[in-house]
């Protein structure tokens, strides 16, 4: 019995089976488990197509992942930009609050400065043009040295407060 023409042989013989040979010879055999597979090669043109198959479906993965990954950089640029800008105009807004808080603090002595600015405005209105850009010239030279002397008070304040 020749088993090498079939693709698949097993041999699951529960007894053991004898055969004779022509000299009256008694060989024992005894059953086995083994199983006998014999696999077809595939052929180089079908392992070509599917190793390009392969090789294009990998392309195509790495493709989408790039994809996915300056997408998400997008919109984490977008959702940035975003909280920049909110983050910026609370920062405005608190900024305008203590100001204003600062302001209200000083109480009448902040109205009696702007009385005092509107009235010098209004009076140099009064001059001639050539005048009104001297006395102006000279009014913001007086009002930043007003600011020096309000800078210099504020930094000894903070080093006193310091020091406490």
């Amino acid at each position: 019995m020749s088993n090498k023409d079939s693709k698949d042989y097993k041999d699951n013989t529960t007894e053991p089976t004898t055969a004779t040979d022509t000299n009256e010879e008694t060989i024992v055999i005894s059953p086995s488990n083994t199983e006998y597979k014999i696999h077809d090669q595939k052929s180089s043109i079908e392992e070509e197509g599917e190793d390009e198959s392969i090789s294009a479906k990998a392309k195509e993965a790495g493709q989408s992942f790039k994809d996915f990954l300056v997408t998400l950089g997008k919109k984490a640029t977008v959702i940035t930009e975003e909280k920049t800008i909110e983050t910026r105009n609370e920062s405005l807004d608190i900024g305008a609050k203590r100001d204003s808080q600062a302001i209200q603090t000083l109480g009448a002595n902040v109205e009696k400065a702007i009385t005092v600015f509107e009235d010098t405005i209004t009076d140099l209105r009064k001059e001639s043009y050539d005048e009104q850009a001297q006395i102006l010239t000279g009014y913001k030279k007086l009002i930043q040295e007003q600011i020096n002397v309000i800078n210099a008070r504020l930094s000894m304040v903070k080093r006193i407060k310091q020091v406490d």
